[in-house]
């Protein structure tokens, strides 16, 4: 969804906008565990907070680190389950044992689902409107600047669901080391 019309069409600036953009969001979110370490070091006193949200998150530590690394473990390697049997069936010559759009197919039915709650939303919250949320949800053609592809909805088949586990697992990684490394300081 560009802001501009022409950043659209300038593939390479809005690959760059996008690294930019995620370099920036990781530094701010490893900024944000240092300084909430920093505060459990320096400033926590479990006896004058007892039993607030925090003190209540912490004695749960255990059980919240055990349950990300069980998520990490399943996405893992389910995700990586996914590429072997694909890169196995394609070595064994096989492609119509593959997991892809035109063989084996896994198809994201939740984010399907949100997808096209999207596209029709404003005919069921504002009955005047006709346009879609977004040309990405699936609701609007194909737009073109100058020739080039702008804008194109977006169908979510196999590859979107092979896209998100790796998102999630990333994601769940991070997000376990981080409460690791700031509720160990107390």
């Amino acid at each position: 969804m560009p802001p501009y019309p022409y950043l659209a069409t300038d593939y390479g600036t809005q690959l760059s906008l996008f690294t930019h953009h995620m370099w920036i969001g990781g530094f701010l979110i490893v900024g944000a565990a240092a300084h909430a370490a920093i505060f459990m070091v320096r400033d926590y006193d479990p006896t004058t907070r007892y039993n607030d949200l925090l003190d209540r998150v912490l004695r749960h530590r255990d059980a919240i680190i055990s349950h990300l690394n069980w998520v990490c473990i399943f996405l893992g390697f389910h995700s990586f389950g996914l590429y072997i049997h694909n890169d196995t069936m394609s070595a064994l010559g096989r492609p119509q044992d593959m997991f892809s759009d035109t063989a084996i197919q896994l198809q994201p039915v939740f984010a399907q689902w949100i997808q096209n709650i999207h596209a029709v939303a404003p005919s069921a919250t504002a009955p005047g409107a006709t346009a879609s949320t977004s040309l990405t949800w699936g609701g609007g053609d194909l737009v073109a600047v100058g020739g080039k592809v702008a804008l194109l909805p977006i169908p979510l088949g196999t590859r979107g669901f092979f896209g998100s586990p790796h998102s999630c697992f990333y994601n769940s990684c991070n997000g376990t080391d981080t409460f690791k490394g700031c509720s160990l300081c107390s």
